[in-house]
Protein backbone atom coordinates (compact mmCIF):
# COMPACT_ATOMS: atom_id res chain seq x y z
CA UNK A 1 0.00 0.00 0.00
CA UNK A 2 1.09 3.81 -0.80
CA UNK A 3 0.55 5.94 1.91
CA UNK A 4 0.22 9.76 0.78
CA UNK A 5 0.22 10.96 4.59
CA UNK A 6 3.28 11.58 5.56
CA UNK A 7 3.19 11.36 9.55
CA UNK A 8 -13.17 -28.00 16.78
CA UNK A 9 -11.81 -30.86 15.88
CA UNK A 10 -11.20 -30.07 12.79
CA UNK A 11 -8.70 -31.93 10.03
CA UNK A 12 -6.34 -29.69 8.01
CA UNK A 13 -4.40 -31.07 5.59
CA UNK A 14 -1.55 -29.87 3.96
CA UNK A 15 0.74 -31.33 1.20
CA UNK A 16 3.68 -32.00 2.03
CA UNK A 17 7.14 -29.61 1.82
CA UNK A 18 10.41 -30.82 1.57
CA UNK A 19 13.25 -30.35 -0.80
CA UNK A 20 12.81 -34.26 -0.77
CA UNK A 21 10.39 -35.55 -2.58
CA UNK A 22 7.72 -38.56 -0.95
CA UNK A 23 6.72 -41.28 -2.79
CA UNK A 24 3.09 -42.74 -2.95
CA UNK A 25 2.86 -44.54 0.30
CA UNK A 26 4.66 -41.53 2.40
CA UNK A 27 2.26 -39.01 1.22
CA UNK A 28 -0.99 -41.28 1.92
CA UNK A 29 1.12 -41.38 5.34
CA UNK A 30 -0.34 -38.30 7.32
CA UNK A 31 0.82 -36.75 10.04
CA UNK A 32 -0.80 -35.09 13.66
CA UNK A 33 -0.28 -33.09 15.60
CA UNK A 34 -2.47 -32.86 19.24
CA UNK A 35 -2.05 -29.12 20.34
CA UNK A 36 -3.30 -29.59 23.51
CA UNK A 37 -0.16 -32.17 24.41
CA UNK A 38 1.80 -30.69 21.57
CA UNK A 39 2.84 -33.96 20.67
CA UNK A 40 3.61 -34.51 16.53
CA UNK A 41 2.87 -38.35 15.17
CA UNK A 42 2.54 -39.89 11.76
CA UNK A 43 0.42 -42.56 13.66
CA UNK A 44 3.45 -44.66 14.80
CA UNK A 45 3.42 -43.77 18.60
CA UNK A 46 6.91 -44.20 18.76
CA UNK A 47 7.77 -41.35 16.23
CA UNK A 48 7.62 -38.00 17.41
CA UNK A 49 8.61 -34.84 14.65
CA UNK A 50 8.55 -31.22 15.01
CA UNK A 51 6.08 -29.07 13.48
CA UNK A 52 9.03 -28.15 10.70
CA UNK A 53 9.41 -31.66 9.98
CA UNK A 54 10.37 -32.20 5.96
CA UNK A 55 8.22 -35.23 5.95
CA UNK A 56 5.03 -33.69 7.11
CA UNK A 57 2.04 -34.01 4.90
CA UNK A 58 -0.60 -32.63 6.43
CA UNK A 59 -1.96 -31.59 10.02
CA UNK A 60 -4.99 -33.14 12.43
CA UNK A 61 -5.95 -31.41 15.36
CA UNK A 62 -6.53 -34.68 17.29
CA UNK A 63 -7.10 -32.97 20.54
CA UNK A 64 -10.20 -31.58 20.48
CA UNK A 65 -9.06 -28.17 20.64
CA UNK A 66 -10.51 -24.89 18.92
CA UNK A 67 -8.42 -24.75 14.68
CA UNK A 68 -7.45 -21.57 16.25
CA UNK A 69 -5.61 -20.72 19.37
CA UNK A 70 -3.30 -17.98 19.22
CA UNK A 71 -0.88 -20.00 21.38
CA UNK A 72 -1.30 -22.45 18.10
CA UNK A 73 0.52 -20.12 16.19
CA UNK A 74 4.12 -20.43 14.82
CA UNK A 75 6.24 -18.33 16.74
CA UNK A 76 7.59 -15.96 13.81
CA UNK A 77 4.09 -15.42 12.21
CA UNK A 78 2.71 -14.38 15.93
CA UNK A 79 5.93 -11.98 16.50
CA UNK A 80 4.84 -10.60 13.28
CA UNK A 81 1.36 -9.70 13.77
CA UNK A 82 2.43 -8.71 17.51
CA UNK A 83 4.41 -6.25 16.26
CA UNK A 84 2.11 -4.78 13.31
CA UNK A 85 -0.72 -4.27 16.07
CA UNK A 86 2.08 -2.36 18.68
CA UNK A 87 3.56 -0.59 16.15
CA UNK A 88 0.38 0.64 14.71
CA UNK A 89 -1.21 1.32 18.29
CA UNK A 90 1.74 3.41 18.73
CA UNK A 91 1.33 5.56 16.04
CA UNK A 92 -2.58 6.42 16.82
CA UNK A 93 -1.38 6.92 20.43
CA UNK A 94 1.61 9.65 18.68
CA UNK A 95 -0.86 10.68 15.95
CA UNK A 96 -0.05 14.68 15.38
CA UNK A 97 2.90 14.79 17.49
CA UNK A 98 6.88 15.56 15.99
CA UNK A 99 8.16 12.33 16.99
CA UNK A 100 5.12 10.81 15.09
CA UNK A 101 6.47 11.75 11.52
CA UNK A 102 10.03 11.17 12.64
CA UNK A 103 9.78 7.59 13.21
CA UNK A 104 7.24 7.41 9.81
CA UNK A 105 10.51 8.86 8.03
CA UNK A 106 12.65 5.90 10.10
CA UNK A 107 10.41 3.24 8.90
CA UNK A 108 8.57 3.81 6.03
CA UNK A 109 9.87 3.44 2.25
CA UNK A 110 10.24 6.75 0.21
CA UNK A 111 11.44 6.52 -3.41
CA UNK A 112 12.48 10.18 -3.47
CA UNK A 113 15.45 9.60 -0.72
CA UNK A 114 17.08 6.66 -2.69
CA UNK A 115 19.89 8.52 -4.22
CA UNK A 116 23.88 7.66 -4.05
CA UNK A 117 24.83 10.63 -1.63
CA UNK A 118 22.06 9.60 0.88
CA UNK A 119 22.75 6.32 0.92
CA UNK A 120 26.47 7.03 1.56
CA UNK A 121 25.54 9.15 4.45
CA UNK A 122 22.18 7.44 5.73
CA UNK A 123 22.93 4.06 5.15
CA UNK A 124 20.18 2.95 7.18
CA UNK A 125 17.72 3.95 4.45
CA UNK A 126 18.68 0.38 2.85
CA UNK A 127 16.45 -1.37 5.73
CA UNK A 128 13.33 0.29 4.86
CA UNK A 129 13.37 -1.78 1.81
CA UNK A 130 12.05 -4.40 4.68
CA UNK A 131 11.06 -2.26 7.79
CA UNK A 132 7.82 -0.39 5.49
CA UNK A 133 5.83 -3.42 6.01
CA UNK A 134 5.78 -3.29 9.52
CA UNK A 135 3.60 0.17 8.59
CA UNK A 136 -0.21 -0.11 7.79
CA UNK A 137 -2.57 2.92 6.72
CA UNK A 138 -5.42 2.47 8.94
CA UNK A 139 -7.17 -0.32 11.07
CA UNK A 140 -8.39 -1.91 8.03
CA UNK A 141 -5.08 -1.88 6.18
CA UNK A 142 -3.46 -3.56 9.47
CA UNK A 143 -6.44 -6.00 9.82
CA UNK A 144 -6.17 -7.47 6.41
CA UNK A 145 -2.56 -8.15 6.42
CA UNK A 146 -3.22 -9.68 9.96
CA UNK A 147 -5.11 -12.10 8.79
CA UNK A 148 -3.00 -12.77 5.60
CA UNK A 149 -0.35 -12.94 7.34
CA UNK A 150 -2.04 -15.78 10.34
CA UNK A 151 -2.67 -17.30 6.95
CA UNK A 152 -0.40 -17.84 4.50
CA UNK A 153 2.29 -17.02 7.93
CA UNK A 154 1.23 -19.78 9.54
CA UNK A 155 1.30 -22.07 7.02
CA UNK A 156 4.49 -21.42 5.16
CA UNK A 157 6.28 -21.62 8.92
CA UNK A 158 4.79 -24.92 9.73
CA UNK A 159 5.58 -26.59 6.03
CA UNK A 160 8.83 -25.35 5.69
CA UNK A 161 10.25 -23.17 8.38
CA UNK A 162 10.52 -20.19 10.55
CA UNK A 163 14.19 -19.62 8.19
CA UNK A 164 12.47 -19.90 4.64
CA UNK A 165 9.23 -17.78 5.53
CA UNK A 166 11.61 -15.45 7.16
CA UNK A 167 13.67 -15.51 3.95
CA UNK A 168 10.31 -14.84 1.44
CA UNK A 169 9.02 -12.26 3.59
CA UNK A 170 12.00 -10.33 3.13
CA UNK A 171 12.60 -11.45 -0.37
CA UNK A 172 8.92 -10.34 -1.18
CA UNK A 173 8.98 -6.61 0.40
CA UNK A 174 12.65 -6.16 -0.99
CA UNK A 175 11.39 -6.28 -4.36
CA UNK A 176 7.86 -4.73 -4.07
CA UNK A 177 10.58 -1.65 -2.65
CA UNK A 178 12.74 -2.21 -5.89
CA UNK A 179 9.52 -1.94 -8.00
CA UNK A 180 7.72 1.28 -6.20
CA UNK A 181 11.63 2.45 -6.54
CA UNK A 182 11.75 2.30 -10.48
CA UNK A 183 7.76 3.12 -11.00
CA UNK A 184 7.80 5.82 -8.49
CA UNK A 185 11.41 7.38 -8.23
CA UNK A 186 11.31 10.96 -6.36
CA UNK A 187 7.87 10.12 -5.44
CA UNK A 188 7.09 11.54 -1.77
CA UNK A 189 4.48 9.28 -1.30
CA UNK A 190 5.54 6.54 1.06
CA UNK A 191 4.99 2.81 0.13
CA UNK A 192 3.92 0.47 3.42
CA UNK A 193 2.31 -2.46 4.27
CA UNK A 194 3.14 -6.18 4.51
CA UNK A 195 1.09 -7.24 1.31
CA UNK A 196 4.49 -7.54 -0.69
CA UNK A 197 6.16 -9.40 1.47
CA UNK A 198 2.82 -11.74 2.14
CA UNK A 199 2.23 -12.23 -1.35
CA UNK A 200 5.39 -13.90 -1.83
CA UNK A 201 4.87 -16.58 0.93
CA UNK A 202 1.71 -17.03 -1.46
CA UNK A 203 3.71 -17.39 -4.78
CA UNK A 204 5.75 -19.78 -2.66
CA UNK A 205 2.99 -21.90 -1.57
CA UNK A 206 0.97 -21.81 -4.29
CA UNK A 207 3.36 -23.61 -6.73
CA UNK A 208 4.31 -26.47 -3.99
CA UNK A 209 0.44 -26.77 -3.71
CA UNK A 210 -0.01 -27.51 -7.45
CA UNK A 211 2.98 -30.00 -7.77
CA UNK A 212 1.63 -32.03 -5.02
CA UNK A 213 -1.56 -31.91 -6.17
CA UNK A 214 0.04 -33.11 -9.81
CA UNK A 215 2.06 -35.75 -8.16
CA UNK A 216 -1.38 -37.02 -6.10
CA UNK A 217 -4.17 -36.59 -9.07
CA UNK A 218 -2.64 -36.01 -12.25
CA UNK A 219 -4.20 -32.51 -13.25
CA UNK A 220 -1.75 -30.32 -14.68
CA UNK A 221 -1.97 -26.45 -14.75
CA UNK A 222 -4.32 -26.07 -12.16
CA UNK A 223 -1.58 -22.92 -10.32
CA UNK A 224 -1.08 -21.82 -13.41
CA UNK A 225 -4.90 -20.81 -13.42
CA UNK A 226 -4.84 -19.28 -9.86
CA UNK A 227 -1.51 -17.26 -10.66
CA UNK A 228 -3.22 -15.43 -13.89
CA UNK A 229 -6.32 -15.08 -11.92
CA UNK A 230 -4.28 -13.46 -8.67
CA UNK A 231 -2.82 -11.13 -11.27
CA UNK A 232 -6.15 -10.07 -13.18
CA UNK A 233 -7.03 -9.32 -9.55
CA UNK A 234 -4.59 -7.67 -8.70
CA UNK A 235 -4.52 -5.47 -11.39
CA UNK A 236 -7.90 -4.79 -11.16
CA UNK A 237 -7.71 -3.66 -8.05
CA UNK A 238 -5.10 -1.49 -8.58
CA UNK A 239 -7.17 0.24 -11.02
CA UNK A 240 -10.06 0.56 -8.89
CA UNK A 241 -8.39 1.94 -6.25
CA UNK A 242 -5.77 4.26 -7.66
CA UNK A 243 -2.47 5.14 -6.40
CA UNK A 244 -3.43 4.51 -3.13
CA UNK A 245 -2.95 0.89 -3.66
CA UNK A 246 0.99 0.05 -4.88
CA UNK A 247 -0.46 -3.03 -6.54
CA UNK A 248 2.70 -3.38 -9.00
CA UNK A 249 4.78 -4.12 -5.70
CA UNK A 250 2.04 -6.91 -5.10
CA UNK A 251 2.74 -8.47 -8.11
CA UNK A 252 6.23 -8.33 -8.13
CA UNK A 253 6.20 -9.86 -4.75
CA UNK A 254 3.95 -12.95 -5.70
CA UNK A 255 6.40 -13.22 -9.04
CA UNK A 256 9.45 -13.58 -6.68
CA UNK A 257 7.67 -16.16 -4.47
CA UNK A 258 7.21 -18.29 -7.35
CA UNK A 259 10.60 -17.59 -8.61
CA UNK A 260 12.43 -18.60 -5.62
CA UNK A 261 9.85 -22.05 -5.77
CA UNK A 262 11.33 -22.29 -9.35
CA UNK A 263 15.11 -21.92 -8.36
CA UNK A 264 14.74 -23.82 -4.95
CA UNK A 265 13.65 -27.29 -7.43
CA UNK A 266 16.45 -26.46 -9.56
CA UNK A 267 19.26 -26.18 -6.54
CA UNK A 268 17.85 -27.98 -3.59
CA UNK A 269 20.81 -26.57 -1.44
CA UNK A 270 19.18 -22.79 -1.71
CA UNK A 271 17.24 -22.09 1.84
Amino acid sequence: MADDNHPNGKIVSFPSSGKKKLDKKQTANRWSISYKKNSWSSGDKDEKVGPNSKANAGFKNTSGQPFFKFGNIPPLTKILVVAFFIIHVAFVLLRGSPDMAAWFDLLAFAPGRWNLENLLHYPWLILTSFSYMFLHGGWLHLVFNSIMMLAFGSMCERLYGSKLTAFLLALGSVTGAITYLLIAHQSPVHLIGASAAISALFGFILLDLNDRQQEMSGQRNTGIKIVILWLVIMVLTGLWAGKSVAWPAHITGFLAGLAWYKLRNKFPRLL
